[in-house]
């Protein structure tokens, strides 16, 4: 389903209890404000393995000789955002007329001292056995933090194609109220309580002040 920033934004502020007029919406400040605020919200849903709302398959052509490639707005194989997370990765030899495709299953590796184990980092291979997923801010390139660097080992001596399975991280770039957002079913109503959290939070001082107002 598609939802429009606007369409979180303005239940969650009746239901924070702010804006409390059937119909009635936030002003321009308040979105101003808000949007920032549901942004940071998404971000930190996405911190968690179990809001993440797609995983994708992909193929992707790896040349020979090549020990990394970056995947992300900025990368090598450029996409909308970099993976949260790879789940996984397998080296495919693609079948030729009258054969089928041949998936070798790669193993992964989770951190930076795992992988630096590593004693001949450039030996070469038919296929590589490994995988190692560096994401954002010390990819290869310094200057493009946004990218996620995945390394595998050993360094296939034939080019032919990796296929990877990756997460997609909850949309946490919203820049005005008709931007729109795409959810399962249900994701909606959780975001909205969620956020009406939020903004019941920063905008405690206010709500307290106008309970004290007489009449």
């Amino acid at each position: 389903m598609s939802i429009t920033c606007e369409n979180i934004l303005k239940p969650a502020f009746r239901r924070a209890g702010i804006t409390q007029l059937p119909g009635a919406g936030p002003g321009t400040d308040s979105y101003a404000e808000a949007i920032p605020a549901l942004n940071q919200m998404m971000g930190s849903l996405s911190l968690n393995g179990q809001y993440i709302f797609t995983s994708s398959v992909a193929d992707y052509s790896w040349a020979s000789g090549v020990a990394s490639k970056s995947f992300g707005p900025t990368g090598d194989e450029v996409l909308s955002a970099e993976p949260l997370y790879i789940d996984n990765c397998n080296w495919v030899i693609p079948g030729t007329s009258g054969t089928s495709e041949v998936v070798l299953p790669m193993s992964a590796v989770r951190t930076a001292k795992e992988w630096q184990q590593i004693r001949m980092p450039n030996l070469q291979a038919d296929y590589p056995r490994w995988f190692y997923p560096q994401q954002g801010q010390v990819g290869t390139d310094a200057a493009k933090p946004e990218n996620t660097e995945l390394y595998i080992w050993t360094v296939p001596i034939t080019a032919s194609v990796l296929r990877m399975e990756a997460r997609t991280a909850l949309k946490s770039n919203f820049t005005a109220t008709s931007d729109i957002a795409y959810f399962p079913q249900g994701y909606d109503r959780a975001i909205i309580l969620n956020f009406a959290l939020e903004l019941h939070s920063l905008y405690a001082g206010v709500l307290r002040t106008a309970r004290l107002q007489p009449g």
